[in-house]
């Protein structure tokens, strides 16, 4: 019984590690198209934030999290909210 409730838990933790890599990488990709779309080069991007040009390419290709404080600067350097930025990736 007890390792049957532990196959379960480690399932369920391998599903949410899972749903946050797939967030990322959505995420990633949702920000390069609007930066594209809009015409701003990822140097041009890190100027505008003050970032590492590292640190945006890791948020670009899913492998960094993104704190509610960068999402919020990138939205706003890519001219759009915050929900249209991530709004429905969650």
């Amino acid at each position: 019984m007890a390792n049957a409730k532990m196959d379960e838990s480690m399932r369920d933790v391998k599903r949410r590690l899972e749903q946050r890599n797939q967030f990322r990488v959505d995420l990633g990709q949702r920000i390069v198209r609007m930066r594209i779309w809009r015409g701003i080069d990822s140097s041009t991007l890190c100027r505008m934030l003050g970032w590492n040009h590292d640190d945006l390419f890791r948020i670009e290709h899913g492998f960094a999290d993104v704190t509610l404080l960068e999402g919020a600067q990138l939205a706003a350097a890519l001219g759009c909210s915050l929900n249209e930025l991530i709004g429905d990736l969650v």
